[in-house]
């Protein structure tokens, strides 16, 4: 009789509970799949632009012309070929009255990526630390410091080319894996085709290729893989020729206006960018006047207490000045509960990102690199929070470092002073 295996059985366990905690986090798809609020699909004002493309394409000859054109109506139109084609397959299946059936594909297309996500940080991190950071991505546990989230993604299925465009992008990622590790050409072509296949679900995926080079560069293997990073380059390039030629053009694309730059000071910066962004500049002065004082109170800190003085000082005149207040009313501030609330939320993650800083870690690294790479495409976009979908798996695995960081040091902390003498 063949010996249990412990540790297969203790992976096993790992994926249910993954499994489990994307139900929780989806538990809006699922009261939806219990009790829709409508039965027809048109949700919202996306899901009837959407299905103005859909509805009335007859035959499956009729989607072929979205693979050289748009497929949404002319004022907006998107290149989304195989993103089109999946909604168009669930249309004839389940109809204008199937609502219902639309959020189990989206829900289950979300289990999907959570286990791909599982497998190929696992792989990537280590089990422990893989299993950890989709875990978090899950839960949302990153809502808990204001960080992106696929919260937002939930219930409503006009969101589910986030999560096949995800699926796709883990798979060549986890091909392009095995293909360092093992330099077989079948991973690296599996690589290349599931890249191709992300990109016609949506435009997210026009990041891969310097996602692929923080890959390459966490193993240990940049210098040697320039031809192969070329080649994800190459079939962007020609890619994006393509949907230009498409398109006729950029598509759907109207700016925001300069809010790039907000954007950005939020994905580099956490809670202390949100303060930042909204002018709530007086949390971040006292929270620099308190680090000042910490490293003051250390031997060799001086320097750095007098720079981060110098910057609080500069935070309370500039938000006197955006507020309005005077001396008196700021002051006043230093008195009410929230405003400390916020000293201590943007405290945590000033901290959390000290460490990250002292560190280096090229796990935590790799995750805070792919937070900023998926960004890009949607620094000036008009779009929602459901564009944060793949995002967030970067700060999860950002997070999931923070937290074995914090944990580490609470245990040595604690056996430090609880050991006994001698």
């Amino acid at each position: 009789m063949k010996a249990r295996n412990p540790a297969l059985s203790w992976v096993g366990w790992v994926w249910v509970l993954i499994l489990i905690g994307g139900l929780w986090g989806a538990r809006r798809s699922v009261e939806w799949i219990i009790q829709p609020p409508q039965t027809n699909i048109k949700a919202d004002l996306d899901c009837i632009w959407i299905m103005t493309g859909i509805e009335p394409t007859e035959t499956f000859a009729g989607t072929l012309r979205w693979w050289t054109g748009p497929w949404c109506m002319e004022f907006i139109p998107y290149y989304r070929p195989m993103t089109s084609t999946l909604w168009w397959f669930q249309y004839q299946l389940f109809g204008m009255e199937g609502l219902r059936s639309f959020t189990v594909v989206h829900l289950i297309s979300h289990l999907l990526l959570l286990l791909l996500a599982t497998r190929f940080f696992m792989l990537l991190l280590g089990t422990r630390m893989g299993a950890l950071a989709v875990g978090l991505y899950a839960i949302h546990a990153a809502a808990l410091l204001s960080l992106p989230t696929a919260r937002a993604a939930f219930p409503v299925w006009k969101d589910s080319c986030d999560i096949w465009c995800a699926m796709a992008y883990v798979g060549s990622l986890t091909a392009y894996l095995h293909y360092l590790r093992s330099e077989r050409p079948r991973s690296l072509m599996g690589a290349y085709g599931l890249f191709i296949l992300a990109i016609s679900f949506k435009e997210m995926a026009y990041t891969l290729p310097l996602l692929a080079v923080l890959l390459a560069w966490y193993e240990g293997k940049l210098k040697s893989q320039a031809r192969v990073l070329a080649g994800f380059f190459g079939i962007a390039a020609a890619a994006w020729a393509f949907r230009w030629w498409a398109l006729e053009g950029w598509g759907f694309r109207t700016g925001t206006n300069g809010a790039w730059l907000q954007r950005g000071l939020l994905v580099i910066g956490g809670p202390l960018g949100i303060l930042a962004v909204r002018n709530d500049w007086f949390p971040v002065a006292i929270l620099l006047l308190i680090t000042a004082a910490g490293f003051a109170m250390k031997r060799g800190g001086g320097r750095i207490a007098w720079g981060l003085a110098g910057l609080g000082l500069m935070a309370w005149v500039y938000a006197s000045a955006v507020v309005q207040l005077s001396p008196l009313d700021l002051s006043f501030r230093l008195l009410m509960i929230e405003t400390w609330g916020l000293v201590l939320w943007a405290g945590i993650f000033l901290v959390l990102f000290a460490r990250f800083m002292q560190r280096r870690e090229r796990g935590q690294i790799l995750g805070y690199g792919w937070a900023v790479i998926t960004q890009l495409p949607l620094l000036t976009q008009p779009i929602g929070s459901h564009g944060l979908y793949f995002v967030a798996l970067g700060w999860a695995v950002w997070l999931a470092y923070a937290l074995t960081d914090g944990f580490a040091i609470l245990k040595e902390w604690v056996v430090k002073k609880y050991a006994p003498a001698g």
